[in-house]
């Protein structure tokens, strides 16, 4: 049994599959607060945004089967914002560097 403040092995698995699970994404075109709603819920995770800053932004539009952590610069991409997935899977969006070119619609077929 893993002693207070440690998490146990199980709880470091469950945190690793989290991190690769793949999850099918479609997601219009459309502000960048309603999208980010949206990829939080197909994806089922909390998710954190400065809404009164992210909702007059256009988020792309994301038809594809990815991981969080492929969706979300594709979603965010010419944004200015960045996301990632926090240790208990939650998505936390903030203003950042964005590295990613401006797109319109990303597909991606598995």
């Amino acid at each position: 049994m893993a002693s207070a403040g440690q998490p146990s092995t199980a709880s470091a698995r469950e945190d690793t599959r989290a991190e690769e699970a793949v999850y099918r994404f479609d997601i219009e075109k459309t502000n960048a607060a309603a999208a980010l709603n949206m990829l939080a819920e197909q994806a089922g995770a909390p998710i954190l945004f400065p809404y009164d800053r992210v909702k007059s932004l256009e988020a792309n539009a994301l038809h594809a089967e990815l991981t969080l952590e492929e969706a979300l610069p594709m979603l965010l991409a010419g944004t200015g914002l960045r996301g990632s997935v926090s240790e208990r899977g939650a998505i936390i969006v903030s203003f950042g560097k964005d590295k990613n070119q401006e797109s319109d619609t990303v597909s991606k077929k598995s």
